[in-house]
């Protein structure tokens, strides 16, 4: 839930480059809806961040 509320707020976390390439799609002039899903439901996504 933490991602999606860094992702929606307008402060700028230029730290952390995948927020800012989030961000960038985000921006563009296509509807983008972000959702929670816990790491059971998404074995790839639990995957990369623990390589990361």
């Amino acid at each position: 839930m933490e991602v999606a509320t860094t992702l929606s707020s307008s402060a700028k976390d230029d730290e952390h480059r995948l927020c800012r390439e989030a961000r960038k799609y985000m921006n563009k002039e296509w509807e983008v809806i972000t959702q929670h899903t816990y790491r059971k439901g998404n074995k790839l996504a639990d995957g990369l961040a623990s390589t990361a």
